[in-house]
């Protein structure tokens, strides 16, 4: 029979290649596969046997098992011993079907020579290019055969997911939205029941003809609406058929789910009227006691807050559900990239998906996707990033449960990436790799103009800049990291002051040893015999127990002193969270400590007695820290830091900011004088945080984040000056912070810097102290830049640079400060008391009121002070800039002429300059303010 009607024949059946060493052990489980859920067999060593003995020549070329599958119609192939080269597997799916699994038995014992035995590997070569597309489920054939067998079963079904919750909760749009990005099918269960007429039959044949139909189903993940209904049905599908991989539940109010139902409209299939809803929504609840208690406690359950607007509920499954990608780009040094993937592929689970080899492998094997390839090459064209992504789509959700994938060679351009991100999966981080020892990274040409998706994802917070490789690192540029500090010192050094310092101001989470042993002893109170001290196994596991908590918050910990006091429990604790940011060694003057020391152990005076126990703790202190330094020897200083501060009351805020706190860049500039994506760029180049002040805050209003409702809720808008000519891309006239709480913005802007900072020295800010974009005066003084200078350096960090984008330029002139005249007092006259002079005895002065006397708080006098009269002119940036930094300010003018002709070219060189000049030039340390001045 002809190979070729093989495809019209067939009509897409379920195809399963069973491979592996042992055929005697295949063939053993592929019978009980048969027999138990009725697949058709088709055994290539059966099939050569009979061919052999009959034309007594070998047929290689899956001829004969093609011709079996025709010969045995089925929807649901095992195919034994096929194929045994990657040229049989091509010319099989060119011909009949796409390949849905591949079970591969393996026996996990075997010696490293019997794996690399030349007779394997040819099936080899096929595991591997099936691997690439996520369809092999390998299984250890060592193991009791009882066990491989439902192993096997289990890889034959598709992943499977539940959706349940009450009508009108919103299932079906999150369920099909869900099922159309994650290459799922959605089977609506109660459609199932009436299309098979199960209505009025018990829980466990329904269930068990739900399983039936699973074993057939060509889709790789299915998501089951409205299943399981009740306690009976879900034990008996985890029991017959497998655990689902997850369970979403969409929780949501009665009010909500009869306002959707109103929403839909009568005319509606789905509509049903307020009484039914109600009984319906009942139905559910009365289940609800004993199925979601169950669910809990046997599956990966997942709670949806429905009651959200829908674009939200999506996000919350998308959060939950997709995995973590990532994209590495060669930059400038190719040999890094090849390195990173090497390491992730092989020591940590990531799956590499090199694009242009998944294409050709898609175009060779004539699969749906890979038809299209073709047509679209053969016309010389090129391939459009929609294909590309349901490529992508079909091999990331595979139904094989990876959750780490490296994107090579594919986006390249911003079109692909929304592509991607839009029907895929968000991609968590791109690594642009650069020459290790080079203070800047290599832009492209040099050309800081131009869009492309390093810009766009810097500006996101999702480019990662990396010169060298190391996983603790690259964890830690994933966000997998808990940001904490180790405080210790000498004894009564300001450890405990520093501890707050850095809590009240960075937002750390204080943990405390000593707290953590009580609460130990507490556990011990009602025991017979109670220990004497706290056993230290248990105040680790106690610690432990709040760090994890901590971390699940993605708190900021610092710990006050070392968290334990041997170097074992320290490494405990330390290998328990990872490499900390800083252990910063306390020390203060020696009689200062001494004070503080008496007045806490309540002693009158120094002696003999104090030298002994504060000896001890200083040697306790003095080998942790040495401890510490040898563990972290070869951690590189952005990473891990031991900062030796000699504190006083006076210094003790000023050190720690200057260690901990980046500098800020401010780029002020007029709205025709577009910097965004230079800027975004120029903090690829310099490895500095970008903030667009206005993006951000659009950002998390339109994402209804905490932060964005509260500013939406102080939002008074005020009038601002943009040409009608002039693009507003990022909707400044709308999102720009002149219109909101500036304590708000700052602490939104401290937020995002918080979670973005790694080693960045330098904050490029803009979209601040920009009130010469409002058209009111009065506005204008209200809003203050003074005040905003001020509170950046409180909040954020010293102001070190300005770079001021004008067509004007801005004068440093001040007119002449008037000043406010008050006329002289009258002269108080001197009154004689009654009696005085005439020999009476002196009346007695009058008792003091309470705070008189020495202490007496003298009374406020307006004219005691010099006031200015406002002119009602606000001041500009330059002027406020050089009187807040006054002497150590440098100030220049240049027109951009100078840089270019070209305006965005003027732009880009200023801004490129006037960087290099701050963070490593002549200009560094020199608090600059440099104007450059356009032509209109």
């Amino acid at each position: 029979m002809a190979t070729m009607d093989a495809k019209k024949i067939l009509d897409n059946p379920k195809i399963t290649f069973v491979l592996g060493k042992d055929s005697a052990f295949r063939a053993q489980i592929c019978e009980k596969l048969v027999e138990e859920n009725k697949y058709t067999l088709i055994c290539s060593e059966t099939l050569q046997e009979i061919e052999l003995k009959k034309s007594k020549k070998k047929i290689n070329d899956g001829t004969l098992e093609i011709n079996a599958l025709i010969s045995n119609p089925s929807k649901n192939y095992l195919m034994n011993g096929f194929p045994c080269t990657a040229d049989q597997a091509i010319n099989f799916e060119q011909n009949v079907s796409e390949c849905q699994t591949v079970l591969y038995f393996q026996d996990k014992n075997e010696g490293e020579e019997e794996k690399v035995d030349p007779s394997t590997a040819a099936i080899q070569e096929v595991i591997e290019k099936y691997q690439l597309f996520g369809k092999v489920r390998a299984i250890d054939s060592s193991q009791d055969f009882d066990k491989v067998y439902k192993e096997a079963q289990k890889a034959l079904l598709p992943e499977v997911f539940f959706l349940i919750g009450q009508k009108a909760a919103g299932k079906t749009t999150v369920g099909s939205s869900l099922a159309e990005r994650t290459n799922m099918i959605l089977m609506q269960f109660n459609e199932f029941v009436a299309k098979h007429k199960l209505k009025g039959a018990d829980d466990e044949t329904i269930t068990l003809a739900l399983i039936n139909i699973l074993k057939n189903e060509v889709s790789p993940r299915v998501l089951i609406e409205d299943f399981p209904q009740n306690l009976v049905q879900a034990k008996c599908f985890i029991k017959n058929c497998i655990e689902p991989s997850k369970v979403f539940y969409s929780k949501c109010s009665k009010d909500t789910c009869q306002e959707r139902m109103i929403t839909l409209g009568e005319d509606h299939s789905d509509y049903v009227s307020s009484a039914i809803l109600s009984k319906k929504i009942k139905k559910f609840h009365d289940e609800a006691p004993s199925l979601i208690p169950f669910l809990q406690e046997t599956t990966e359950f997942h709670e949806i807050n429905c009651d959200q607007e829908l674009q939200f509920v999506h996000q919350q499954v998308r959060d939950i559900i997709e995995p973590t990608v990532i994209h590495i780009r060669a930059g400038s040094n190719n040999d890094l990239k090849k390195q990173m993937i090497t390491e992730l592929v092989e020591k940590h689970g990531f799956i590499n998906l090199e694009v242009s080899s998944l294409i050709r492998l898609e175009t060779e094997r004539r699969t749906p996707v890979g038809e299209e390839f073709l047509q679209i090459v053969q016309h010389g064209k090129i391939i459009p990033a929609d294909m590309i992504v349901r490529m992508l789509r079909k091999i990331i959700y595979s139904g094989q449960k990876q959750n780490k994938f490296i994107l090579n060679g594919f986006p390249d351009v911003i079109e692909q990436v929304n592509e991607f991100e839009a029907n895929c999966a968000r991609i968590s981080a791109v690594f642009l790799t650069s020459e290790a020892d080079k203070n800047v990274v290599e832009i492209k040409n040099n050309n800081l103009t131009l869009f492309n998706i390093d810009a766009l994802f810097q500006k996101e917070f999702r480019l990662k800049i990396t010169d060298s490789w190391d996983f603790g690192r690259f964890n830690e540029m994933l966000g997998c990291k808990t940001d904490y500090i180790i405080v210790t010192g000498t004894w009564c050094s300001g450890k405990t002051t520093v501890c707050k310092f850095l809590e009240s101001t960075y937002g750390y989470t204080i943990v405390n040893l000593e707290a953590a042993k009580e609460r130990v002893m507490k556990n011990h109170e009602n025991d017979e015999e109670p220990p004497e001290s706290p056993p230290p196994n248990e105040v680790i596991e106690e610690l432990k127990a709040t760090l994890d908590e901590l971390k699940q918050n993605k708190a900021k910990i610092v710990f006050d002193t070392f968290p334990g006091a041997t170097p074992e429990d320290f490494d405990a604790i330390l290998d328990h969270l990872g490499t900390p940011d800083y252990i910063m060694n306390i020390d203060a003057d020696i009689e200062e400590r001494k004070k503080r020391y008496l007045v806490k152990t309540e002693a009158e005076e120094w002696g003999e007695g104090q030298d002994e126990e504060t000896s001890k703790l200083e040697n306790n202190t003095e080998a942790l820290v040495a401890h510490a330094k040898a563990k972290y020897e070869g951690v590189s200083e952005d990473r891990f830091r031991i900062l030796d501060f000699q504190l006083s009351p006076d210094n003790m805020q000023s050190q720690i900011n200057d260690e901990m706190s980046p500098k800020v860049i401010l780029v002020h500039h007029d709205k025709r004088l577009s910097s965004d994506t230079t800027c975004a760029n120029l903090a690829i180049k310099y490895n500095l945080i970008y903030i667009s002040v206005y993006q951000l805050i659009r950002k998390h209003i339109e994402e209804k984040t905490d932060l964005g409702l509260q500013l939406l809720a102080t939002k008074k808008p005020r009038e601002i000056k943009i040409n009608s000519q002039t693009r507003d891309e990022f909707e400044e006239a709308t999102y720009s912070a002149v219109h909101f709480d500036q304590t708000l913005v700052l602490k939104l802007v401290k937020q995002s810097v918080n979670e973005t900072l790694t080693n960045q020295k330098y904050i490029l800010l803009e979209g601040m102290c920009n009130t010469n974009i409002l058209s009111n005066q009065e506005d204008m003084l209200e809003l203050t830049p003074m005040n905003e200078l001020i509170d950046i350096e409180r909040e954020l960090g010293e102001i070190v640079a300005v770079s001021s984008l004008r067509f004007t330029q801005e004068s440093t002139e001040e007119e002449e400060v008037e000043y406010e005249n008050f006329p002289e007092p009258p002269p108080v006259e001197e009154v004689k008391k009654e009696g005085e002079g005439e020999g009476d005895a002196p009346e007695p002065e009058p008792e003091q009121d309470e705070g008189e006397g020495d202490n007496k708080k003298e009374e406020f006098k307006v004219e005691d002070y010099q006031w200015t009269i406002t002119n009602k002119k606000p001041k500009n940036l330059v002027q406020v800039y050089l009187q807040l930094k006054g002497k150590d300010a440098v100030h220049e003018i240049k027109n951009a002429e100078e840089y270019s002709s070209s305006q965005y070219e003027s732009i880009s060189k200023s801004l490129d300059e006037f960087i290099t000049r701050v963070v490593g030039g002549d200009l560094k340390g020199k608090n600059p303010i440099i104007q450059v001045v356009f032509m209109e």
